[in-house]
C-alpha cells in the first residue's frame, strides 16, 4: 500500500510540474513566440518542408531536425511562427520532467532530490529565455536528456533495448545541432568503464551506438554537400581569443546561473573556487569507495560521469568552434545552458551519493538549504524576465517590432525597388519584404575582412541616388560587422525619404 501510494504521488508531482511549466511557457509567450535571426532560417526551412519544397534553403549552416520539427508541428495550424510557441511551450514541460526524473533516478529514487531538480529548472530565467525563443536548443535538450537517460538505464540494466533507443536519440540530438557531437565521446567512454560484460560485448554496443548516432548528422552532410558542395556552410579560419576573456566570462556566465546579479567578479571568483574545490573533494572520495558500490548505484555513477564528461567535451567543442569556425559564437547563457543543466545533474547526484556513502546526512540537508537559497534569488529574475516577455514580447515578436514605425511606412510603401538594410530579417518577418544586406566591413564568422568593401558600397548608393534602390536602416539593430548610420552617410550622403522614430529610409519618391 505504501509503495502504490508513492507511485500516486510521483504521478501527481510529474502531472503537476508539467501543467505549471506550460502554464509558465504559454504565459510568457502570449505577445507569441521569441523570434531571432537564426529563428528565421529555421522557420524558413520549416515552411520549405512543410510546402513540400523538402529543406531547400541554400543556407547548410543548421542541422536539419529542428526545422523537421518546427514543420510537424504546424499539421494542425498552418502558420509555423503560431505552431512553435506551444511546441516550445511542451518541450518545457516535458524538459522539466525529464531533468527531474534524471535526477530521481540518478539519487536512488528520492522524491526531494527531484522536487530540487524542477525547482531549479523553473527559477532559471536561462532556462525560461532558451525555451521562449524559436531555437533548436530545447529539442536538442529534450533528445540529450532522453539519450542519456537511457544509456543509465542501460548501464544498470545490460538492457540492450535502452541502448538503442538512447543511441537513436542521440542521433536526434546530433541532427539538431552540431555541437551535439559532443554527447557522443562520454558515451563511448562510459561503455568502456562501467559495462560488466567482455571487450566482444563492449566492441559491439560502440558499433550499435556509433552508428545509430552518426547515420542522421550524416545523411545531412552528404546531401549538403551534394546540393551545396560545402558541408555546415562554415570554412576553417583561425580567429585569435583572449583565453583570460573567454575564462572570466566562462566564469561569470556559471556564476549568474547560481546566484544572478550578487558580487564583485573577484568574490565571485572565490565563491567559484570555493565550491569546485569542495566538488573535488567529493569526487576523489567516491572515486577512493569505488569498490563499495553495489549494481544499484550504477545509474548514480553513470549519470554523475555523464555529466561532468560531456560539461568537458561541449566546453572544448564549442571554444574550438570559436576559435576555428563561428567567431560570432561567444559563451553566454544560451550556449552554455545545456553544461549548466548536465553539471547541476551531476552535482545534485554527487552530493546524494557521497551522503549516502558516508553517511553524512547532514551533507545532503545542508545541501538542500544552499539550493533552496539558490532557488529563492534565481525565482525573481524569473518572474521579472516572464512579466516582460508577456508585456513586451520577445525579440523580432516584441512591441519594438510590432508596433515599429519605420516597419509601418515600409509596409505601406511596399517598394518595388530594391531594398538595402541592416536588418534584411526583421523586415522579411514583418513586411514580408526581401532585402539585401548593407556591404560587410567583415564576416561575421570568420572575421575576414571584406576585400570588395568599397565597391559593394558604392554600387549599392549610386543605386539608390538613381532611385533604383532605398536604404532602410533600423536603430534598434546592431551588428559590428556592417557599417553604423553616420559612418554610411559620411561615405553616402544620401537623401532622405522619410525619418522616423526608430530608423531613417533613404532614397527617391518612387515616380
Amino acid at each position: 500500500m505504501k509503495k502504490y501510494k508513492s507511485v500516486i504521488f510521483f504521478v501527481f508531482l510529474i502531472i503537476l510540474v508539467f501543467a505549471i511549466a506550460i502554464t509558465i511557457n504559454l504565459w510568457a509567450t502570449e505577445n507569441g513566440i521569441g523570434i531571432g535571426p537564426d529563428s528565421i532560417s529555421y522557420i524558413a526551412m520549416a515552411n520549405s518542408f512543410s510546402e513540400g519544397n523538402g529543406l531547400s534553403i541554400k543556407s547548410t549552416q543548421f542541422p536539419p531536425f529542428y526545422p523537421i520539427i518546427l514543420a510537424m508541428s504546424g499539421i494542425f495550424n498552418s502558420n509555423v511562427t503560431d505552431s512553435a510557441r506551444w511546441l516550445h511551450a511542451l518541450l518545457y514541460g516535458v524538459n522539466t520532467i525529464l531533468f527531474g526524473v534524471s535526477i530521481y533516478q540518478g539519487t536512488r529514487r528520492n522524491l526531494m532530490a527531484m522536487i530540487l531538480g524542477c525547482l531549479i529548472f523553473l527559477s532559471s530565467k536561462a532556462v525560461l529565455t532558451v525555451h521562449s525563443y524559436a531555437w533548436s536548443e530545447s529539442p536538442f535538450l529534450t533528445f540529450s536528456l532522453i539519450s542519456y537517460l537511457l544509456f543509465s538505464y542501460y548501464i544498470s540494466s545490460n538492457k540492450w533495448i535502452y541502448l538503442v533507443f538512447s543511441s537513436i536519440s542521440l542521433g536526434l540530438a546530433l541532427a539538431t545541432r552540431y555541437v551535439g557531437i559532443a554527447l557522443l565521446p562520454p558515451v563511448v567512454i562510459s561503455l568502456f568503464l562501467f559495462v560488466k560484460q567482455p571487450l566482444k560485448y563492449k566492441i559491439k554496443a560502440l558499433f550499435t551506438t556509433v552508428i545509430l548516432a552518426i547515420t542522421p548528422l550524416s545523411l545531412w552532410v552528404i546531401r549538403n554537400l551534394l546540393v551545396a558542395h560545402s558541408a555546415t556552410s562554415r570554412s576553417i579560419v583561425y580567429h585569435p581569443k583572449s583565453i583570460r576573456g573567454m575564462s572570466r566570462a566562462l566564469m561569470e556566465l556559471f556564476h549568474s546561473f547560481i546566484l544572478p546579479d550578487s558580487g564583485s567578479k573577484y568574490f565571485k571568483a572565490f565563491e567559484l573556487t570555493i565550491i569546485i574545490l569542495i566538488l573535488i573533494y567529493i569526487i576523489f572520495v567516491l572515486y577512493k569507495k569505488r569498490t563499495v558500490y553495489d549494481q544499484s548505484d550504477c545509474f548514480s555513477i553513470s549519470t554523475i560521469s555523464l555529466g561532468l564528461l560531456f560539461s568537458i567535451f561541449y566546453i572544448v567543442m564549442v571554444s574550438f568552434s570559436i576559435f576555428f569556425f563561428d567567431a560570432a559564437t561567444s559563451f553566454n547563457e544560451r550556449i552554455l545552458l545545456p553544461v549548466y543543466l548536465f553539471l547541476t545533474i551531476s552535482v545534485i547526484c554527487m552530493v546524494f551519493l557521497f551522503s549516502k556513502t558516508e553517511k553524512k546526512q547532514t551533507v545532503w540537508l545542508l545541501f538542500i538549504v544552499c539550493v533552496l537559497f539558490s532557488v529563492r534569488i534565481n525565482v525573481f529574475p524569473m518572474i521579472d524576465t516572464a512579466n516582460d516577455m508577456h508585456v513586451n514580447g520577445i525579440g523580432y515578436n516584441s512591441r519594438i517590432w510590432n508596433e515599429s514605425p519605420t516597419l509601418s511606412t515600409l509596409k505601406i510603401l511596399n517598394p518595388r525597388n530594391t531594398i538595402y538594410s541592416n536588418g534584411l530579417d526583421v523586415i522579411a518577418l514583418k513586411t514580408g519584404l526581401k532585402a539585401a544586406s548593407l556591404p560587410k566591413l567583415f564576416s561575421p564568422t570568420t572575421l575576414v575582412e571584406n576585400e570588395s568593401y568599397k565597391e559593394q558600397l558604392s554600387s549599392m548608393c549610386n543605386k539608390v541616388m538613381e532611385g533604383d534602390a532605398i536604404l532602410v536602416y533600423l536603430d534598434e539593430i546592431g551588428r559590428d560587422y556592417l557599417p553604423k548610420e553616420e559612418n554610411l552617410l559620411q561615405k553616402c550622403p544620401l537623401p532622405v525619404l522619410y525619418d522616423t522614430e526608430d530608423g531613417t529610409i533613404y532614397g527617391l519618391a518612387e515616380k
